[in-house]
């Protein structure tokens, strides 16, 4: 974790993850994303297209976005502010 604050208004903290951080929260997703494949794996399917459409609903229902989507903006939300100081 780093700590940073705004220059003009001491009030405002921002908690960021660090490199290491960043990098285990990137291996835990990608962690999840293979036990739910081998866990969908295991299930006998008898009907692939009802099973791939009640899964399409229950990742929108969970608010799952697709892997590069969800590395985009990972990314771009772990930059601290320009105008951030070291707390």
């Amino acid at each position: 974790m780093e700590r940073y604050r705004r220059g003009d208004d001491r009030r405002a903290t921002w908690v960021v993850l660090s490199e290491a951080g960043r990098d285990l929260v990137g291996e835990l997703m990608r962690q999840r994303r293979r036990a739910i494949a081998d866990l969908v794996r295991s299930l006998p399917i008898e009907d692939p297209a009802g099973l791939a459409a009640a899964l399409d609903s229950f990742v929108q229902a969970a608010g799952e976005i697709p892997e590069a989507q969800w590395t985009r903006r990972w990314r771009a939300s772990a930059v601290r502010p320009a105008d951030a100081i070291p707390a």
